[in-house]
């Protein structure tokens, strides 16, 4: 018999995905050779939806150099001691009013880019449901601001071009690739002239993760999929993350259940569901 899971309101939900974040450092060993390479990943990252009352409180308590740390302040030293660390950049960084007709929009000003430095960031996934909460704009706003201080971002893009483009980060003499694909947030897709996120198309998808993986030692895939609060994932979400390490991932790093689903390991490759942090 399934056992139910006990009723929360969203503040209280929040409230203890925070106290359960899961980060994974990948440590994948190439075959006939020694080098390695560390990748740390998280799920979602809200720099919104009341992030503005935390910074301020810091900023009043502990001054301004504390706000900007305060997001990672407790899981600082595991993305510090990781060669690579990836996050999914859940929200808009912009200072845009105008919000798309929806439940939750999250945002948070564009200077809080400066928090994914502070928090040794070095790539965020874009493709998800909020970074078009504040319509084009604000997703230009997010592209621009993590531009800015030196964030590399993957799975959207000011344009089709710039959303289905893979990311590589040089390390240890290893070439890492990433790609990120929405199926949640897929109703938003850049297009030849417009902003948006990279949606999962089957065919494409395979087509972009066998090039991505011909120029990288290393493939990480990240995606915005399955169903909130959900403990296992779908079928769905097992035979897509599949198809993508049989077309040359690596490593399929996936968010948006805000709970932990577990990590399975399929031919030579790593599927790592996460949950969420706010």
């Amino acid at each position: 018999m399934q056992r139910e899971l006990p009723k929360l309101s969203r503040r209280e939900f929040l409230s203890r995905s925070f106290d359960r974040l899961a980060v994974l450092s990948f440590i994948p060993e190439l075959e006939n050779t020694r080098k390695s390479v560390i990748i740390a990943s998280a799920g979602d990252v809200t720099l919104g939806y009341r992030f503005d009352e935390m910074f301020n409180h810091v900023r009043k308590q502990e001054g301004e150099a504390a706000a900007y740390c305060s997001p990672f302040r407790n899981i600082n030293e595991i993305f510090r001691d990781s060669d690579i660390s990836i996050v999914n950049l859940e929200g808009a960084l912009t200072n845009s009013n105008k919000l798309r007709p929806k439940k939750f929009n999250f945002k948070g000003n564009p200077d809080f880019a400066k928090c994914l430095v502070e928090g040794n960031i070095d790539i965020v996934n874009i493709a998800n449901n909020h970074i078009m909460d504040f319509y084009e704009n604000g997703a230009l706003d997010t592209i621009s601001a993590l531009n800015e201080h030196e964030i590399l971002y993957c799975g959207g893009g000011k344009n089709t071009e710039d959303a289905l483009t893979p990311r590589f980060i040089e390390k240890n003499n290893l070439n890492v690739g990433f790609l990120g694909y929405a199926l949640v947030g897929a109703d938003y897709p850049a297009r030849n002239n417009s902003a948006g996120t990279n949606s999962y198309d089957c065919k494409r998808s395979q087509k972009e993760i066998s090039e991505a993986k011909n120029n990288s030692d290393i493939l990480v895939v990240s995606c915005h999929w399955g169903v909130e609060r959900a403990p296992i994932p779908t079928t769905q979400q097992k035979v897509i993350a599949r198809e993508f390490i049989d077309s040359g991932a690596d490593i399929v790093f996936a968010h948006h259940p805000h709970v932990i689903q577990g990590i399975e390991k399929y031919q030579q490759g790593i599927m790592h569901r996460t949950n969420k942090f706010n």
